[in-house]
Order: structure tokens, then C-alpha cells, then sequence
């Protein structure tokens, strides 16, 4: 699969996507590897410079994608241009793997259901509910509605520019323009 976006403006995301029908409860965790890199040579320069997390890479699994699904987010690590196919930890950093916990997913959405019984706590399923992966703490899990891995009836995979805020020090707030593999 490859995903290009152009000029995807800052707080922006696109993706595609799969409906299907999976029931995942037999499955300990979905892989996936994940090379992006910059989708012309003038936005390598631009982007060659900036951290990682300019942008990110998302896989989202529910019954829908609005109302009840679990998102993963990584944030992703650019390979330059003209890196040699030999050198695959480049091509292939090992930062970019997905490698979703089907376990992880049900404890946030357990952790969720719990705050919401205590008294005071503003919680809601139509709110997103975001914790950091606990095997991989730069990875998030974010949960809208009542999402099952029994179920699953849609995936998408896609691209996120983050939005900055006064907190994202080192979000430039551009645009960005990169191809994902």
C-alpha cells in the first residue's frame, strides 16, 4: 500500500480504508512496518531538518470511523532521499512498526469505563479517550465510542499532520507533503 498526500495543512489527516469483518479476540496484536519519506526533493529539505512526530501514521479499527473505534497513532521517523536500499534500518526504522496489542486496546477502553463510574469525572465515549501505548509510550490509543475487537467491520490506515498548539514546541505548523509505504 502506498498513501501520497500533498500540502496536508497542519491539524489535518488523510487515509484509506478497508470494510471488512474481522473478530481479532483470537489475535494477540496486528504488525505492521511503515517507511514515509518526503514526497518531492524540495520537501526533503524542508522536512530532513524537523523531529520526529511532524507527522504521524494511524491505523483505526471499529465499526465505523466517526462513532465507535480504537485509533493507533505512531509518530513517524522521514527516511531522506537517496538512501541506499541496503541500509534497511533506514528505509525501515524500526520507530515507524505498528504492532497494535489487541490487549492494550480493551485495557484503555477498561481504564475508560472505570472513570466514567467515578463521581466528578467528565467523561464521555463520544469524547475521544486518549492514553499512551504502556509497551510503547510514544505510541497513543485513542478510543471513541464503544468499540469491539469482536466486531470490526471497517480499517483505515492514514496520514496526520499534528495539530500545533502552545505545547508542540517543535511543530512548525507547515504543511507537509510525504508518501507512506
Amino acid at each position: 500500500l502506498a498513501i501520497q498526500v500533498n500540502n496536508l495543512v497542519d491539524g489535518d489527516a488523510r487515509g484509506t480504508y478497508k470494510n471488512c469483518q474481522f473478530d481479532f479476540r483470537n489475535y494477540r496484536n496486528l504488525q505492521m512496518f511503515i517507511h514515509a519519506h518526503a514526497a518531492t526533493s524540495e520537501d526533503n529539505d524542508i522536512l530532513a531538518n524537523l523531529p520526529p512526530g511532524q507527522a504521524t501514521v494511524f491505523v483505526r479499527i471499529g465499526s465505523d470511523f466517526t462513532d465507535n473505534y480504537y485509533e493507533y497513532e505512531v509518530p513517524l521517523t522521514l527516511t531522506p532521499w537517496r538512501t541506499a536500499s541496503a541500509n534497511s534500518d533506514m528505509i525501515w526504522p524500526a520507530d515507524n512498526e505498528i504492532n497494535i496489542s489487541f490487549e492494550s486496546l480493551v485495557e484503555v477502553k477498561n481504564e475508560r469505563k472505570e472513570l466514567m463510574s467515578q463521581e466528578g469525572n467528565n467523561i464521555s465515549t463520544s469524547i475521544p479517550f486518549t492514553r499512551q501505548d504502556p509497551e510503547n509510550i510514544q505510541n497513543r490509543i485513542t478510543i471513541i465510542g464503544t468499540p469491539t475487537i469482536s466486531d470490526v467491520q471497517a480499517i483505515m490506515i492514514g496520514i496526520r499532520n499534528p495539530k500545533r498548539t502552545i505545547h508542540s514546541t517543535n511543530d512548525d505548523g507547515e504543511p507537509i507533503s510525504i508518501i507512506l509505504w
